[in-house]
């Protein structure tokens, strides 16, 4: 068989595609040149990147937009950070923190910050504190975890968090304070 690992993939895609068609009322079939309909949602032509970017996540079964109780918790955060935590936490503001993410991200959620220590260095890698606004038990808990994670296409993302928490209170940005986690770690010039 010269049949190449992407061809059989490929190959097998289409089997399948068949057989949820046949089966199925409601199935996306890839490759058909006509206005596919699912449950009477209108997709759109295949290779149209709204139409695709529709069957892919009607495919993948992803959660485009959030239930109302998620955005209502999201929306009563305030927007200062709490003075208690602020107190409660290492401030380390003064130190120069740079964002590790491209100008292009989609969210700014890391930095790190590198000082020379004697002999060694001193680096220290910040990660946004999300675990401060998604508490356990909420409603907003329990949707991130039905997600799991953010899925990336060339021109968008379907978040595990709302954007006001991914791309806002959660987004490392100069000259705007933020909770974040920090990992310090001394190295050795050895």
């Amino acid at each position: 068989n010269t049949e190449k690992p992407a061809e059989t993939a490929l190959r097998l895609a289409r089997q399948k595609a068949a057989q949820v068609a046949t089966q199925h009322k409601d199935a996306l079939v890839i490759g058909s040149d006509q206005v596919a309909d699912l449950d009477g949602i209108a997709l759109g032509k295949p290779g149209d990147p709204e139409a695709d970017f529709r069957a892919m996540a009607w495919n993948h079964k992803l959660r485009v937009h959030f239930e109302a109780e998620v955005e209502r918790e999201v929306a009563a955060i305030p927007e200062a950070l709490d003075p208690d935590e602020l107190n409660r936490r290492v401030d380390l503001r003064e130190r120069p923190f740079l964002t590790i993410d491209p100008a292009t991200a989609r969210d700014h959620d890391d930095a790190i910050c590198v000082e020379e220590n004697g002999e060694a260095l001193r680096l220290w890698v910040a990660i946004a504190d999300v675990s401060f606004y998604v508490r356990e038990g909420t409603a907003l808990d329990r949707e991130a975890e039905r997600r799991g994670n953010s899925v990336y296409f060339p021109d968008r993302v379907v978040p595990m968090l709302p954007e006001r928490i991914s791309a806002d209170l959660c987004s490392l940005r100069e000259g705007v304070d933020r909770f974040v986690m920090v990992a310090e770690m001394k190295i050795a010039a050895d």
